[in-house]
């Protein structure tokens, strides 16, 4: 399943491993303690409330495991000078108890193990993540055998597909496991009739395909313009022969955009035309494009102005376009991220 946003995960074995190696005097060098520092408050005051719950706290060292976090989630990490060792935190969890080599290193893994799945939980249920938690689910509703509650959650999702005015990457993902979801539970109930759902899934699993395959070859053909790059024979065809059906283009701005960005890139000497026709272009499907995919493709349309610039230093022309698009993006927030500038954007 994809959802937005990262998880983290480690492996118990290497965790315990890397754990073991740590020197006394380096505690804040341990994966607990650097995600730690990563914490808003109010993903810290989560964290020890869903630790004193058994679903989430479940491991052998579980009753000292609230205790280590409290103490670690207090504790100012990045503002103090004192360097705490394992025997100082050990003390704190066993007051009046002889310290013992490896006793902490397992309820750092454990506690870790909870900080990972709160921050994971917290994540899944993120408001726009909400298409794929009620897919989910219609999954278990299936699962359980409740046939009538899973067709009419299905039918709901339709619905919000039907909806929904922006096309992003998202929603073709979306409509690509919903028709396939569609075919699944058809091909189970085959009543020999229609072809049980199968292209609409494969023009949605088409959809997303071409999306995804021009925004990585976009990626590519932008890093070999200023990188020096060895590509082997059986690897050239990826973006040699990257096609989009016309009806596509017609009916989704972002695989048109990106499909107009990807002829722009394979040109050795875009003209400012070329160049304007792409803004043109942007302004005029705006109010279809997610906030997100603008700011990728206006980072493009800069990043190709500084190209030519740079091997055109006297195209007056271009040098105005250029200047005109950063005071635009600069208005409309497209050069910041979470609200701050971001110096590799201008």
């Amino acid at each position: 399943m994809k959802y937005r946003g990262k998880g983290l995960s480690f492996g118990l074995e290497k965790l315990l491993h890397f754990l073991t190696i740590i020197p006394i005097d380096t505690m804040v060098q341990s994966q607990l303690i650097e995600l730690i520092c990563t914490l808003n408050q109010p993903e810290k005051d989560l964290i020890q409330q869903f630790a004193q719950l058994p679903f989430f706290n479940q491991g052998r060292m579980k009753a000292f495991v609230p205790g280590l976090l409290a103490f670690c989630l207090s504790h100012p990490w990045q503002e103090s000078q004192v360097i705490l060792d394992k025997k100082t935190v050990f003390s704190s969890i066993f007051p009046n108890q002889e310290f013992v080599e490896g006793k902490l290193e397992k309820i750092m893994v454990e506690a870790h193990k909870v900080v990972r799945t709160v921050l994971l939980v917290q994540q899944y249920l993120h408001e726009e993540n909400d298409f794929l938690l009620n897919f989910d689910y219609a999954k278990i509703l299936r699962g359980n055998g409740l046939e009538v509650r899973y067709q009419l959650l299905l039918s709901k999702l339709q619905k919000i597909q039907q909806e929904t005015e922006i096309k992003d990457s998202n929603y073709l993902y979306q409509q690509y496991i919903l028709e396939y979801s569609i075919h699944d539970y058809e091909s189970l109930h085959n009543q020999k009739k229609g072809d049980i759902n199968v292209l609409n899934a494969l023009e949605a699993l088409e959809l997303y395909s071409h999306l995804n395959r021009l925004a990585l070859a976009n990626r590519f053909l932008l890093q070999e313009k200023i990188v020096k790059m060895e590509v082997s024979e059986d690897k050239k065809h990826l973006i040699a022969e990257t096609y989009v059906p016309t009806r596509y283009l017609e009916s989704y701005p972002t695989i048109k955009v990106n499909y107009a960005i990807f002829q722009l890139l394979k040109k050795a000497h875009p003209s400012s035309s070329d160049i304007l026709s792409l803004f043109q272009l942007l302004q005029f499907h705006e109010k279809n494009l997610d906030r997100e995919s603008l700011q990728e493709f206006y980072t493009y349309l800069r990043n190709i102005c500084i190209l030519v610039l740079s091997s055109d230093s006297e195209n007056f022309e271009l040098e105005n376009m250029l200047h005109d698009l950063y005071k635009d993006n600069l208005e409309r927030g497209y050069l910041h991220n979470e609200g701050k500038l971001v110096s590799s954007r201008y």
